[in-house]
């Protein structure tokens, strides 16, 4: 009995060993383990190619000259050309307006009306008051009546009243001739029935010029109103 006993132990080891042995063999002819590329969701072989089908990774093409660096395409180099080969592309450049088209005169610059510091406020009669602005003339063979000058800041106001031989159109005339080259622009300015008047304006100076013959009378009556301003 005891002797059954052994044989039948010994007939399980040899059994035991016999498929140890054959699970050792199938495991050694298996194929070679499949690794997960968590990256992208593809199985690949180890050291073999994607299980897809596809080659490996395609490398970056180098671009010419600089061995391993993305090629930059359309990207101008330091010269200005393109790396593609196309046109030159340079900074871009614009006309310069000119300061006046040819054959046109510049703005005149004029001089100053009057400039400070200003005369204290005045007036007199039959004489020109003290500080009256020099660019008010008088018309020719006048005789004064009254002058003034009212100054606040950097305004004046003035006022010039006077007759005179000659004709009405003529003492227009004569201011018109004084105030336009000084940039005074002239227009026709409302005035008392009998009385002509222009308006001299040039940016915040304004002067006024009215001429009046009375039926009978061989002097004209003038007189010249304005304000004026340091600086313009």
């Amino acid at each position: 009995m005891r002797v059954r006993t052994v044989t039948a132990v010994l007939v399980a080891s040899a059994l035991v060993g016999v498929v140890a042995a054959l699970i050792l063999g199938s495991s050694a002819g298996h194929n070679p383990r499949i690794a997960d590329r968590a990256d992208t969701g593809s199985s690949t072989v180890e050291g073999g190619a994607a299980e897809n089908g596809s080659g490996p990774a395609d490398a970056v093409s180098p671009s010419p000259g600089k061995p391993g660096t993305p090629d930059k395409s359309g990207t101008p180099d330091k010269s200005g050309r393109d790396s593609r080969g196309g046109n030159e592309r340079g900074p871009s450049t614009t006309t310069p307006v000119p300061y006046a088209l040819p054959g046109s005169k510049p703005p005149a610059v004029h001089q100053q009306l009057i400039s400070a510091p200003l005369p204290r406020s005045a007036s007199a009669r039959g004489s020109i008051v003290k500080g009256f602005p020099a660019v008010i003339s008088q018309a020719p063979k006048s005789t004064i009546t009254f002058s003034s000058v009212a100054t606040q800041g950097g305004r004046m106001q003035v006022g010039l009243d006077a007759t005179t031989s000659i004709s009405v159109a003529d003492v227009l005339s004569y201011y018109r001739s004084a105030f336009e080259p000084l940039g005074l622009v002239a227009a026709a300015a409302p005035a008392v029935d009998g009385s002509t008047a222009l308006s001299f304006v040039r940016g915040d100076n304004g002067i006024t010029v009215t001429a009046s013959n009375s039926a009978g009378s061989a002097r004209t009556h003038y007189t010249v109103t304005g304000v004026l301003s340091v600086g313009t």
